[in-house]
């Protein structure tokens, strides 16, 4: 007669890795009007929404250039990294919003 031998409760690791990002704060603009503003929303709900309202409104009042709109692929994981660097080659600064 064989014995089984595998174990009969298996354990995951629910771990995972945290990628930095080697970082400094960003020089602040001292004039918006002409700038090109970027919009991350993080794909939560109603995030669009209030982030549209929000540039609407900066668009009317600092005359911006332009808009760039970017949605995360996932609420709960970073930009990934070409994103990151195709929104931080098109703008001057970034609006960033959690929707709920």
């Amino acid at each position: 007669m064989a014995v089984d031998t595998k174990p009969a409760v298996a354990f995951l690791d629910p771990t995972g890795e945290v990628r930095d990002r080697a970082s400094g704060l960003a020089p602040r603009q001292v004039e918006l009007s002409g700038k090109v503003m970027g919009v991350v929303d993080d794909g939560m709900p109603h995030c669009d929404s209030l982030l549209k309202s929000i540039a609407d409104e900066m668009e009317a009042r600092y005359e911006l250039q332009s808009v760039v709109n970017v949605v995360k692929p996932s609420f709960s994981a970073p930009l990934p990294d070409r994103t990151f660097r195709d929104i931080a080659a098109q703008v001057d600064f970034v609006l960033v919003g959690v929707g709920v």
